[in-house]
């Protein structure tokens, strides 16, 4: 079976770490050696493995091999893992029927409970540098304008292109407002950024909570671009508002959408 394959693949530890470097985009084989203390004959055996277990695609770019992770071996896996989570929940909710029916009520406030990721993917008809350039460089050409805490209309939305840099909004009489800043600039597979608005529609320049976005390429003019909000549980008292907020029809999936108009409208076919 698929996923006894991709689970054999993944036993061995140092297979795992050349699997797990792939996770921010594909790579050739050089800059996977480049981090890891093995050799390079030694990595293109192991995704050797990898790639005939289903976890892993080749693709030839002139005289190199690039390798990214296979969507299709991740969901083996996932659907075998999946068949145990009702079982799980079961047994749970007659373990806590069975304290109560001893007298040992457990009380599970909201606190305990960490609210999920918030995860969105959109198919674009764009290579992945353009895509990176459409969504970080030029994201005030599409970013919608009902989307800001400014309380005047918005002109601008500007991610500076580094390390650290702000992450912030214009509004067309001048004010200025942050939403965050950038955790990771790595063009043109991966952007990480700090994102800085609480449940309540507010900037709190002590909460972090992360948006990583990924532009996996799927053929010279086809890029999949993965977003992941994460960590909302920082946001304390009003994380659920904030993450149902974000993860509603106008929210993420919203904005991917209007990007992906944005990234195939100037996009050379």
């Amino acid at each position: 079976m698929a996923y006894e394959n991709a689970l054999t693949a993944l036993a061995d530890p140092t297979r795992r770490r050349v699997f797990e470097e792939l996770r921010s985009g594909p790579k050739p084989v050089g800059m996977i050696a480049s981090v890891l203390p093995v050799s390079r004959p030694a990595v293109s055996q192991h995704l050797k493995v990898l790639k005939g277990a289903g976890l892993v695609r080749e693709e030839t770019q002139g005289t190199r091999h690039v390798y990214s992770i296979d969507p299709k071996g991740l969901g083996a896996i996932r659907r075998w893992l999946d068949q145990f989570w009702d079982e799980a929940l079961t047994a749970f909710a007659a373990e806590v029927e069975r304290d109560e029916g001893r007298g040992e009520g457990r009380t599970m406030t909201a606190q305990h409970i960490t609210p999920a990721p918030v995860r969105k993917s959109v198919v674009v008809n764009a290579n992945a540098a353009r895509a990176f350039d459409v969504f970080a460089n030029n994201i005030s050409r599409w970013w919608p304008a009902s989307h800001t805490i400014l309380k005047a209309p918005l002109k601008d939305t500007v991610i500076e292109p580094f390390e650290k840099g702000r992450w912030y909004q214009v509004g067309e009489d001048g004010s200025t407002c942050e939403n965050g800043f950038v955790l990771a600039w790595e063009p043109p597979h991966r952007l990480l950024l700090a994102w800085q608005i609480n449940g309540n529609w507010q900037y709190d320049p002590e909460l972090v909570t992360e948006v990583e976005i990924k532009f996996i390429a799927e053929g010279e003019r086809k890029t999949r671009v993965e977003l992941e909000h994460r960590h909302l549980e920082r946001m304390g008292a009003t994380a659920e508002a904030g993450r149902a907020a974000v993860d509603s029809p106008n929210g993420w999936g919203a904005i991917l959408e209007i990007f992906r108009q944005a990234a195939e409208a100037g996009s050379k076919q």
